[in-house]
Parts: structure tokens; sequence; C-alpha cells
């Protein structure tokens, strides 16, 4: 029997960010939806009511800060992994460029999600 996995903390974070991330958003396009079926024109003001009070804004900024949190936990955690000491140039690359690199940040959050240091 395959034991089960147990994530870090950095690791259920991020999930429980992303999931509300995403569940938010559904809920700013359903909003928006309904206002267009109204027949609300929508334009700038209006899309900015409906993300200020859907608290899409503040998803989105929970979602960059436990993003952030992941990556930090996975640049060092990763030290002991075999691959890591494989191509550790590479590595380091990756994550010197994280800011910079939205592909790049998105490798090592995959990464990142994957790790098993059990």
């Amino acid at each position: 029997m395959r034991k089960k996995r147990r994530l870090a903390r950095a690791q259920l974070d991020y999930m429980a960010a992303k999931e509300h991330f995403l569940l938010t958003s559904k809920q700013t396009d359903i909003k928006l939806d309904e206002l267009r079926e109204e027949g609300i024109e929508i334009g700038q003001k209006e899309m900015e009511d409906v993300i200020t009070r859907s608290g899409l804004h503040k998803a989105f900024n929970e979602l960059i800060n436990a993003e952030n949190i992941l990556i930090e936990w996975s640049h060092t955690s990763i030290k002991i992994t075999p691959e890591y000491k494989a191509d550790r140039e590479m590595y380091e690359n990756l994550y010197n460029n994280v800011k910079n690199d939205p592909e790049g940040r998105k490798t090592i959050i995959e990464m990142a999600m994957l790790l098993d240091l059990d």
C-alpha cells in the first residue's frame, strides 16, 4: 500500500490560495455576466466595482504571496535533492530569474508542488 504524501505548509497554503483565487475569479465572471444580461455596459468603473466587491484583487495578492513563499521554501528544500546537485547552475538561474520570467516562475511552482521530502 502506498503511503499518503505529506505536504509542507508552503504547499498547502499555495493550494488553498490558488483554490480561493479560482473560486473568486469564477464568482467575478458570474457577476459580470449578470450585469451584461441586465443590459449594463461593462466599462472600467463597473469592472473595478465588481473586482473590488468580489475580493478578486485581494485573492490575487494572496495567491502571489503564497507563490512567493512556496518558491522561497522550494529553493531551500530542493538543495538536498540529487537533481539539484546534478544541475545546480540551471536551478539557480531559474530561481534568480523568477521575478522576470513568468514561464520560469510557473516551472518552479510546478516543481515545488512535486517536492516530497519525507
